[in-house]
């Protein structure tokens, strides 16, 4: 097949003598042709096979089709004749080369021209003899008889030729677009057959894979819990309780009041799969039906994980409760469906199309989106939630492929995908990424299922979508507050440890301290004890290196909320700056905004800030160097930031110096950024660290222009 002949197929696969009964329409024609002795021919396009000739005049079999020139006359002018028409319902109206009048009229389905219908071999006057005598010359015929033939031509109007020409036309055309429409309703059919046969094939293996779906295809609401596997109770999410029918946000919780709500036909199949998840520690997933407060009876998805602990314990279990009961109405509404297909199948046409429209109302009354591609990865399908999902008309999506709207990265993904289950016939289910028209980005589970038509072995591809962007945002903030919150209450026992163990240890220090003090002033004669002041110094200088060391341990267990006051920026930081002691060699340059207004800030809190990364930036250059420090407005922040041409911080330590305890110094609490972090997040501000080896640190320091605790 040639490419200009594909291109003229409907659907890119069906020509005139797929859609058409060419003997039933042969013999219409030629009932037409007795009735009225009009000449009729059925040709296909674009190669201009006649495929019908219903009966020609003798002018034309006895004559113009036997000679040479008068036979070209013929072939160039029905050339001529049907290549101008392009349009449905078009007439086109000519006299050939050879005197007589033809007209014709295309077929066009869906857009595609797939055949014309020519009649005529008429006339529209009456015939000018000497022309035609001229021609017997021309063409070696015997005149008499010719003439005689010529008499016979029938004479019409023009509009009744049209008229006739039209009506010719309209049957053909509505003849093939039944024969289309049944072979649609046919296809249609097949494929609903096989979907219904491989869902009820994959219906169990579903089940036993919920886990890895993870969440039910419609878009519910869908509640949080964590259960403490030691006392069985549990903390919800507000959705949580409104499954069940609570408006008491503050209900305790436990699995005992879960299985209250689980009817009682479910609950052995619940108690089962719990057991197993806690024996197995692997993850939890079941449908099953409950009984809200009310009365009303729903069916859920409960999916759950262990908590895992670092020595491979767990007393925790988190997961998911999902209203589910409009999905499994839906099924059942197709199960309904399925018991009637065969039936329906058998219907008229009109009614087989009444089904069809059903099946949409169906599938796009389903809130998941689905769609449907061909082998070439082309949409041919999809449902009103999909085009609402991808930000698109319908008519916009389909024949087009994923790389025609996603990223150039998505659309591989999904092509890779789409053609593993095309290739090995397995269902694919897979989390993966969709932006949608407005470049905003989703988080997906799209199961993908192959469907083969028995009668022509064409592959399509079925995919559901459940979007989980904000379940997957919600389960990843419920992780990490729950790791904050064990972290948070770590620390907090660490950190009364160490202002105890600080407290006596501060005390020996002062004693330390005292006893150097007064044993410099029995030393008469320094140069006489010199070996003896050295070691003092030395002793006095760990006596300072370790009382700054608890006073960051006592300052990072007693941070409190911020008292807020006005204050220049500017002002804390010169004054702060004049206070520390800088070490020769070292430079320092000031670079401060004198427009900066007041903002309200904990004067004393911020001092320390500024104190522990000054103090961090000279610790950098031992070997000296220059620190700058400048201020500024950036947008909605007071920005001050500290660069020093000290060492730096390797990269694989940068997301490490937040921590408490962690610190490359030799002496040193680890705190000093901790301190300064928790301090500005009291503040509403933050700070961030910038820093190559080699060639220094930039440190950032951003405080909002109203600062509320």
């Amino acid at each position: 097949m040639t490419d200009e002949e594909y291109k003229h197929l409907v659907d890119g696969k069906y020509g005139i003598k797929d859609l058409v009964d060419l003997k039933r329409l042969r013999k219409i024609l030629e009932m037409f042709t007795n009735a009225t002795g009009f000449t009729i021919r059925f040709i296909e396009h674009p190669n201009l096979n006649i495929l019908i000739v219903s009966s020609q005049n003798d002018i034309c079999t006895q004559y113009h089709r036997l000679h040479s020139i008068s036979v070209h006359n013929c072939l160039q002018s029905n050339k001529h004749l049907l290549g101008q028409l392009t349009q449905p319902g078009q007439i086109v109206i000519e006299e050939c080369e050879n005197g007589l009048v033809d007209c014709a009229t295309p077929v066009i389905i869906k857009g595609k021209h797939i055949a014309s219908l020519a009649t005529g071999q008429i006339l529209l006057k009456t015939p000018d003899l000497d022309r035609f005598r001229q021609q017997a010359k021309d063409f070696g015929i015997d005149e008499g008889p010719y003439l005689e033939a010529v008499k016979q031509i029938p004479v019409l109007s023009e509009s009744q030729l049209r008229d006739i020409t039209g009506l010719l036309g309209e049957i053909a055309s509505i003849i093939s677009e039944l024969g289309y429409a049944s072979l649609e309703a046919k296809e249609e059919s097949l494929r609903l057959k096989q979907e219904v046969a491989e869902r009820k094939r994959a219906e169990e293996a579903l089940r036993e894979s919920e886990e890895r779906v993870h969440f039910a295809l419609e878009a519910s609401h869908t509640g949080t819990w964590d259960l403490d596997l030691i006392d069985q109770t549990a903390l919800q999410s507000i959705e949580h309780g409104q499954i069940f029918g609570y408006t008491d946000h503050n209900l305790l919780w436990s699995y005992k009041i879960f299985m209250k709500h689980v009817l009682p036909q479910d609950r052995e199949m619940v108690e089962r799969k719990f057991q197993h998840a806690l024996e197995n520690k692997t993850e939890l997933s079941f449908e099953c039906r409950i009984r809200r407060i009310d009365g009303a009876v729903r069916w859920i998805l409960v999916v759950g994980r262990h908590k895992l602990e670092a020595s491979g314990g767990s007393q925790h279990m988190v997961g998911i409760v999902q209203d589910i009961t409009d999905r499994k109405k839906a099924e059942e509404e197709l199960d309904k469906y399925r018991d009637h297909l065969e039936e329906m199948v058998k219907e008229r046409t009109v009614e087989l199309v009444t089904t069809r429209e059903f099946l949409d109302r169906i599938i796009n009354n389903i809130p998941s989106p689905i769609f449907v591609k061909d082998k070439d990865h082309r949409w041919i399908l999809l449902n009103d939630a999909y085009c609402e999902f991808m930000g698109y008309r319908r008519e916009e999506l389909i024949g087009k492929s994923d790389f025609d709207f996603f990223p150039k990265e998505e659309a591989h993904v999904f092509w890779e995908k789409d053609q593993l289950v095309f290739d090995s016939g397995q269902i694919n289910i897979n989390e993966e990424n969709f932006t949608d028209a407005g470049g905003k980005l989703h988080i997906i589970m799209t199961k993908k299922v192959l469907f083969v038509q028995e009668s022509t072995g064409e592959k399509v591809l079925v995919g559901i979508i459940n979007d989980i962007t904000e379940l997957k945002n919600a389960y990843n903030q419920l992780q990490e507050a729950l790791d904050k919150l064990v972290r948070s209450e770590r620390l907090a026992a660490l950190g009364e440890m160490a202002a105890m163990i600080g407290h006596e240890l501060r005390n020996s220090l002062g004693v330390i301290r005292n006893s150097v003090y007064f044993l410099k002033l029995k030393l008469a004669k320094p140069s006489q004890e010199k070996q003896i002041l050295k070691y003092l110094d030395i002793l006095e200088e760990e006596v300072r290196i370790s009382d700054k060391v608890i006073s960051d341990i006592l300052t990072f267990n007693r941070i409190k909320t911020p008292v807020l006051r006005k204050g220049d920026i500017n002002a804390i930081l010169t004054e702060e700056l004049g206070r520390i002691n800088f070490p020769i060699g070292i430079r320092k340059e000031l670079d401060l905004d004198p427009s900066l207004p007041e903002i309200e800030v904990d004067v004393d809190q911020l001092r320390r800030v500024f104190a522990n990364i000054v103090d961090n930036a000279l610790d950098a250059m031992p070997d000296g160097g220059e620190l700058l420090v400048k201020t500024f407005l950036q947008e909605a922040w007071f920005v001050v930031v500290f660069t020093d041409m000290g060492m730096g911080i390797p990269t694989e330590n940068l997301s490490k110096i937040f921590k408490p305890g962690f610190t490359t110094k030799q002496h040193g609490s680890g705190l000093g950024l901790a301190i300064c972090e928790s301090v500005l997040g009291l503040h509403n501000g933050k700070i961030e660290v910038k820093s190559q080896v080699g060639k220094g640190t930039q440190v950032s320091i951003y405080l909002p222009y109203e600062c509320k605790n």
